[in-house]
């Protein structure tokens, strides 16, 4: 149906309209006066053509959905349609939102068409896609859109560049991180990430030499060769495998001859005031000193001696130490003031003479008396003891040695007082200072003669009231007289009396009072009719009483409350222009005439409605009616209209009306409840009625 005629004018059960997507054009008037429509769908992906500004109910409640992509379309469409639906226009489908987890990483866009939407991610340099935030992985992605949704692309650095150094020795292999090799130089190896990135290993490996040493010597006879952890003395060739300071291999191999000795090298230290004898020599000074002397097979041989002489050291030390230490440091154990001498040797040997002074000072001892009562504490002189006893505080005096405080501590008694009394409920005890008005354990603190407290303990014993507790029944408005009592309403009662105890014995009486049973009925009638219900017999509204007995032998009391519903006599003055059919409160005329409608209000009363309908014989007449809008509908409270109307009623769905305005061109319908009325507008001899809504 590619055009809608007017057939839906005045249909006001219409609330859900659905236009298909073939529909290019809507008659005039095609749903004028339809007021409760609701919702209105468009199929149509371009914007039918609209006849004129009476196609829908202007101005009106409804609101306007129209397909995807089509919003702009019908929000500027010129035929219309934002006219009467301003502000109430939305589209079909589902929205899309992207993101990324960092926007230096890369980039994301998205297109959609409401229903599906195509998501592509773009990394930056030096960064790559990783999946999106549901753990889907295809980039671009296709997804179909069932409701608003959003998602996250995921980005990661492409690259990860790790940098090896590794030193070997020479003839051996490097093979971890995945290389196998020997010699030095760079290696590359390109690996893939647990998160699917480059990872580039590069490994600069060094290779260490094996080190082959030739070795040759030259000793005299009866010598040892001992360098280079060579320990030799006859001639021959000798091979040491070692290690370099980096690990490796180092060969080192000696070739050793054995020459007669000609000249001989000696070295010797002595001490200061000691001579050197051997070897020929006889010399107590530093110096170096030659002997020409002639070898075993006859060779000469010089020897040359060099002669070093150690100092003898002397030492003066002076310390102090505290009384009852020992002073234990550079070879000393004393422990009393005075001059002691230690003769030692040095490292090379010689006289070390060490003399000590030694100071000894004296320890300091306090002795401190004092008393405290049972349960208190001394907390003097860094002290905190609540018990009798010798305390001991070790404190460093000026010196630095000890100064000890010793406390003695003597701790005098609580003396505690036990006192028992016995006293009536409800009275009150004065005793030696207590004022006591119930059974319990008081306690009073006094000084005593040294100091300390003085308690004492009163235990009252409370003897109780005696009560007793009865319980009657009477009627509303009898009298009652029992015991001594005398009551004329339910309640408690109460008489005090002296048991044999001394004290009060309380007799307590309940009295249960049983009301007159009152029945209130509610009923309603219609004007004009009569009432037969529990023998009563009404005939209008009003309070009606009867009296009666229950079965508890009590006044029952039975009131009727009759409320009396009219019944309604409507008339309604209409107009129609020639051609249309006036539908409203159950009519269906088209006709200028009078007509009547018998019906029942909600509460089953009569209700008469009586329809005055006028036909305007043409278009022409009612132009100036036709032309005639307000606003806003709906309304809280104030409509404004186009122009100035000589008489505006405001009439409810019974045809009351409830407000009249002459010469207006605005209405306040504040006081009025919310619902649907009817705005009968009058200028001069024409008439036309519209329909308004109040919230």
């Amino acid at each position: 149906m590619p055009s809608i005629g007017n057939i839906f004018v005045g249909c006001n059960s219409l609330q859900n309209l659905t236009l298909g997507e073939n529909v290019t054009s809507i008659a005039i008037g095609a749903f004028n006066a339809c007021s409760f429509l609701q919702n209105v769908t468009c199929l149509a992906t371009n914007p039918p053509t609209l006849a004129d500004n009476t196609v829908f109910p202007y101005p009106n409640i409804a609101t306007l959905n129209v397909p995807c992509g089509s919003l702009e379309a019908y929000s500027s469409a010129t035929s219309f349609w934002n006219v009467f639906f301003n502000g109430r226009i939305s589209e079909n489908g589902y929205n899309v939102e992207v993101s990324v987890n960092d926007e230096t990483f890369g980039s994301v866009a998205v297109e959609s068409d409401c229903y599906t939407g195509t998501l592509t991610a773009t990394a930056n340099e030096g960064y790559v896609f990783l999946s999106w935030n549901d753990g889907n992985t295809d980039n671009p992605r296709t997804v179909a859109l069932t409701s608003d949704t959003s998602f996250v692309a995921n980005f990661i650095i492409s690259t990860v560049n790790t940098d090896i150094t590794a030193t070997i020795c020479q003839g051996q292999t490097y093979t971890e991180n995945g290389f196998n090799v020997s010699e030095a130089g760079t290696y590359t190896q390109t690996l893939t990430a647990i998160n699917g990135a480059d990872s580039i290993v590069t490994l600069t490996l060094n290779v260490n030499p094996i080190y082959n040493t030739e070795l040759t010597a030259i000793i005299c006879e009866g010598q040892a060769y001992t360098e280079n952890n060579f320990n030799v003395s006859e001639a021959g060739v000798y091979t040491q495998n070692l290690q370099t300071v980096n690990g490796c291999d180092s060969i080192v191999t000696l070739t050793l001859n054995v020459n007669p000795i000609y000249n001989t090298e000696l070295t010797a230290t002595i001490c200061q005031g000691q001579a050197y004898i051997e070897n020929g020599f006889n010399v107590s000074e530093a110096g170096t000193y030659t002997q020409n002397l002639e070898t075993v097979n006859g060779c000469d041989s010089i020897v040359t001696l060099t002669l070093n002489v150690n100092l003898v050291y002397s030492t003066e030390l002076n310390a102090t130490i505290c009384e009852g230490s020992v002073y234990t440091d550079n070879g000393f154990n004393v422990s009393e003031a005075g001059v002691y001498t230690q003769n030692l040797t040095t490292a090379n040997g010689c006289d070390s003479i060490v003399t000590l002074t030694l100071n000894v000072n004296p320890i300091y001892y306090t002795e401190l008396n004092a008393t405290i009562c049972q349960g208190d504490v001394y907390a003097e002189n860094n002290f905190n003891v609540s018990e009798a006893g010798v305390y001991t505080q070790n404190y460093t005096a000026v010196n630095g040695c000890d100064s000890i405080v010793t406390l003695t501590v003597t701790e005098l008694p609580i003396i505690h007082t036990e006192l028992t009394l016995t006293i009536c409920e409800g009275t009150s005890l004065e005793f030696s200072g207590f004022n006591v008005t119930e059974g319990g354990v008081y306690t009073q603190t006094h000084t005593a003669v040294n100091g300390c407290d003085s308690i004492v303990t009163l235990t009252v014993t409370e003897l109780p009231i005696i009560r007793t507790n009865l319980t009657l029944t009477i009627c509303e408005g009898t009298t009652l007289n029992f015991s001594g009592f005398n009551v004329t309403e339910g309640g408690v009662y109460t008489q005090t009396h002296t048991a044999a105890n001394g004290c009060d014995s309380i007799v307590t009486l309940t009295v249960t009072e049983l009301p007159i049973i009152r029945t209130n009925l509610t009923l309603d009638i219609c004007e004009g009719t009569s009432l037969y219900f529990s023998g009563f017999n009404v005939s209008e509204a009003g309070i009606y009483t009867q009296n009666l007995t229950s079965v508890n032998g009590c006044d029952s009391i039975v009131t009727l409350t009759v409320s009396e519903y009219p019944t309604f006599d409507t008339t309604i003055n209409a107009t129609i222009n020639s051609g249309e059919t006036y539908a409203e409160f159950g009519f269906n005329e088209s006709e200028a005439g009078t007509y009547v409608q018998n019906l029942q209000t909600e509460n089953g009363c009569d209700s008469t409605i009586t329809l005055n309908l006028t036909v305007n014989s043409s278009l022409y007449d009612v132009a100036e009616l036709a032309e005639i809008t307000f606003y806003p509908n709906p309304t809280s409270g104030k409509v404004t209209f186009s122009q100035a109307i000589e008489k505006i009623e405001v009439i409810d769905l019974s045809g009351k009306t409830l407000q009249t305005y002459e010469n207006a061109s605005e209405i306040n319908m504040e006081t009025l409840p919310a619902g649907v009325y009817h705005l009968r507008m009058t200028i001069g001899d024409k008439t036309t009625t519209r329909k308004v809504i109040k919230e």
